[in-house]
This record gives structure tokens, sequence and C-alpha cells, in this order.
């Protein structure tokens, strides 16, 4: 079951050699209850509460930008000698599971590794086994980021902790259409409402007056 871990028996350790289980720390998308977390479907959960040894990596919100709505729900993480000079650096706050190899190769083309994310090999705090992690090192994402100095767009994910960022931005709630746009949008929009409204407002003013 999801969180156990203790001694696996005869069969099922079987099966852990058989499959070449390997540890994987997530922390964005794929948590529990997140839209990507049905990746991770039949891997055992093994701390709900885990994050890296080395305090040497920033998260970074990767919506609002370019892309917007659904596509931006989600963070980047990235090693410490490409954050920006605003963002926090410390300890990727997730999730610990066991995964075989089927589920690690669908991990590995749902992060594009290793051509956008690279799966490194990475210490947890109070494990004596390492982790898989996937950290940001497309070259193109890194540098739209470095772009956004002031940390505008792409906004720091406070202690590396993705759950709460994710609720407080109201992530996951029923939210009107209109918040899924990216900004540079929002003015046209506005403007359209407008234009809408005053028509609509004319045309009811010209049959009231027929």
């Amino acid at each position: 079951p999801a969180g156990y871990d203790g001694v696996l028996g005869p069969r099922a350790a079987e099966r852990r050699i058989l499959r070449r289980m390997a540890r994987v720390l997530v922390y964005g998308s794929l948590l529990g209850s997140l839209q990507n977390h049905h990746y991770l479907e039949g891997s055992r959960l093994v701390d709900g509460e885990a994050r890296t040894a080395e305090a040497s990596y920033a998260m970074i919100f990767g919506g609002e930008g370019e892309e917007g709505g659904e596509d931006g729900m989600y963070p980047y993480v990235v090693s410490g000698e490409d954050a920006r000079p605003g963002d926090e650096r410390g300890r990727v706050l997730g999730e610990v599971y066991e995964v075989d190899d089927r589920v690690l190769e669908r991990l590995d083309e749902l992060e594009e590794h290793p051509d956008v994310y690279r799966r490194r090999l990475v210490r947890v705090e109070d494990h004596s086994e390492r982790a898989w992690l996937y950290v940001l090192e497309d070259r193109e994402t890194l540098l739209r980021l470095r772009a956004d100095a002031a940390c505008s767009v792409f906004a720091p994910v406070p202690d590396l902790n993705w759950r709460q960022f994710y609720a407080r931005r109201g992530f996951g709630r029923s939210r009107p259409a209109w918040r899924f746009l990216p900004r540079t949008k929002l003015p046209v929009l506005a403007a359209a409402v407008a234009t809408a409204t005053f028509l609509a407002v004319s045309a009811s003013r010209r049959a009231t007056r027929r």
C-alpha cells in the first residue's frame, strides 16, 4: 500500500529486482492529487514530505508568461548556478515514490529527458537511498527565465514548496475562462467586452424607443 516502507515479502522483493525499481522525488504537477499524478499510478509512496539533502536549487513558477493558462501551472526546478539573483535557493520539497522502469520511462517522456529536463540522482534528507530529480536544463527556457531578472512574470516559489504555492494561487479551483489567458491578452479582452456591452446597451435603447 502507498506509504508502506516496511520489509518487502519475497514475491514483492522479486518483482522489485525484475522491474529494476528506483526512487523519484517529484515536486510539481506529479504530486498526489495534482494534474499529472496519474503518471505514477501503481507506484509506492515512500515519503510524502521529503526534501533534497542539498540546498542548491531554486523553484520557479512557469506560468502566466507567454504560454499562460493551464500549460503554465507547474514549476521549474533549476540548479543554483542557473538561478536568478532574486530566486530563493534551498532544498526542494516533494514526495518520494518507488517506481519501476516502465513508470520511469513515462516520466522521462513527460519531462522530455534529457533535452528539456535532465534526471539527476540526488541525496534525500533522512534517506540512505538516492532518488531521481528532474532539473530544468533547456537553454532556451533558462534564457527566458533570466530575462525576467525582476522575477515579475516567473515568480520564485517560497520555501521551494509547490503545493503550498499552488493552494495560495487558487489553482485547482473553478476559475473563469479569462483567468487562463496570458496577461498580454487581457487588455484586448477588456476592450472586446466593453465594445460588446456598448453595442448591447445601444440596441436595447433603440428597441425601447420604438
